[in-house]
């Protein structure tokens, strides 16, 4: 026989509004760090560009990470409430027998929505600026007589620039 107590489905509830909790404060980071990139595109500043993309990668994993507790917190709280993996966290809060609790996940659900739209819509505004200035870079290259050395993931392309210098500063 076990020892050790059953837990409710009320504590796995609250497990669940734990993970919850963080993914969105996960969420919250991630559109922090979006939005100072935001600004730095905005300002031109390319020299922060490159540390600003890193910290907005750093902050995917962390909500990456955090998505996936809360979808094992909510594999647990399901089948306490004898609900199908797939329910929603909104069929979740119909079946607990604490008010409380389903209201409180109904307004978690709400808070994450609205974050996610805010990181989609921020996002969306990053990748145009990106586009715009990758365009301003090859139109000004074009207007030199060059043809751009990346393709638009990177790569190097065969011809492009044929004739690269680099320049010693100290000479």
């Amino acid at each position: 026989m076990n020892d050790e107590p059953s837990q409710s489905p009320h504590d796995e509830c609250s497990g669940l509004l734990t993970c919850l909790e963080d993914e969105q404060r996960a969420l919250e980071q991630l559109l922090f760090k979006l939005r100072e990139q935001n600004l730095i595109l905005t300002a031109g500043d390319q020299r922060w560009l490159a540390a600003s993309t890193s910290e907005v990668a750093a902050a995917v994993a962390e909500l990456t990470d955090a998505g996936r507790r809360r979808e094992t917190a909510a594999q647990i709280a399901h089948s306490a409430h004898r609900l199908p993996s797939g329910s929603t966290l909104g069929e979740l809060a119909d079946c607990v027998d604490d008010e409380l609790t389903g209201q409180l996940m109904r307004q978690r659900q709400v808070a994450l929505r609205d974050v996610l739209d805010q990181v989609r819509r921020c996002s969306r505004n990053n990748r145009r600026l990106l586009a715009s200035g990758l365009a301003a870079t090859n139109d000004a290259l074009a207007l030199l007589g060059a043809t751009s050395s990346y393709d638009s993931s990177g790569e190097m392309l065969q011809g492009g620039l044929s004739d690269i210098r680099t320049y010693d500063l100290k000479a």
